[in-house]
């Protein structure tokens, strides 16, 4: 099953027709999208499952996440992953149509990733690569992936993803697995600011107080502000630089005039080229000939303003 996804690259000729399913009422639907705004891998999710579930007229982004709610036990049940992931696909197909089943599916994985941050060792490996299997190629991937992305970030930006630590260690208790200090660790120090940092620590201290993150929690601590200071530093090394070149700049002699000595000029400038402001330029050969064509202009314009003078006398 790996490489296919079992969806059909979708146009308007391959959609399924939907089958009985019964939706929501929009009443039904605010009710439950309020009750689940305390979920943040929700709130992550619900922007680009509304835009996609409103073009393609599917159910409701609530609807979809309590269908993949019930959906994860079963299938960490099954011993055959890829075989469990293709009958829930179709059974969900069957249920609604492509669209929805696929985004069943992707709201399920990133419920496994969230819950038990799966690496290759883990046992809930291959569940989520059989999930991923089974979207790959789908024409909304892309969409959905880079708008969740970007939810994501907006989020942390905005300090509302501070509960995920609260999120991330009553799903290590609700799994039964060990409390995973490094994953607590990396999830206070990946905030953007000090200041969210230390308000995910705090969280963290408070829910594990009395266990061994109390001894963890200092180390975390001073990583934050060694982090901080690397920062400052790379920002103080930005403004020296900048401030460098301001004053490269600024020192550059700019106020020097190229004066090139013809005829009768100096006696012009008078008491000027005296000052150290202007610098006297030799002119090179090139130009020799140009200032010399130039001066003997202006000698024959003053000896024939000169007659015209004397004519009128």
């Amino acid at each position: 099953m790996a490489g296919h996804s079992g969806f059909p690259r979708q146009d308007s000729s391959c959609l399924r027709i939907k089958s009985m399913y019964e939706r929501w009422d929009a009443k039904r639907c605010r009710m439950r999208t309020a009750e689940l705004l305390d979920e943040q891998l929700f709130c992550d999710l619900y922007g680009t499952l509304k835009e996609i579930t409103a073009e393609y007229d599917e159910p409701s982004p609530a609807e979809l996440w309590d269908e993949a709610a019930v959906r994860w036990k079963p299938l960490l049940a099954a011993k055959r992953p890829e075989l469990a992931v293709e009958l829930l696909q179709e059974e969900l197909t069957e249920k609604y149509n492509e669209t929805s089943a696929f985004l069943v599916l992707m709201i399920l994985m990133y419920m496994l990733v969230a819950m038990f941050r799966p690496t290759k060792e883990s046992p809930y490996h291959a569940y989520c690569a059989a999930l991923a299997g089974a979207t790959h190629g789908h024409l909304l991937l892309k969409r959905l992936w880079e708008g969740v992305r970007m939810t994501e970030d907006k989020e942390e930006q905005a300090g509302h993803r501070i509960g995920v630590v609260t999120s991330l260690l009553t799903e290590m208790k609700a799994s039964g697995e060990a409390i995973d200090l490094d994953t607590i660790e990396q999830c206070v120090l990946r905030f953007p600011t000090i200041d969210l940092q230390q308000r995910a620590l705090e969280q963290a201290d408070n829910l594990l107080r009395g266990t061994a993150w109390s001894q963890r929690s200092g180390i975390v601590e001073k990583k934050m502000y060694a982090q901080q200071k690397e920062q400052q530093d790379r920002q103080e090394k930005k403004q020296d630089k900048m401030i460098e070149e301001v004053e490269k700049a600024a020192n550059k002699k700019t106020n020097e005039f190229k004066v090139y000595p013809q005829a009768g000029s100096t006696a012009n400038l008078g008491c000027q080229m005296q000052s150290p402001e202007f610098k006297v330029i030799p002119p090179s050969k090139e130009q020799q000939p140009a200032l010399e064509s130039r001066s003997a202009t202006k000698g024959d314009a003053c000896q024939s303003k000169n007659k015209e003078g004397d004519e009128k006398v």
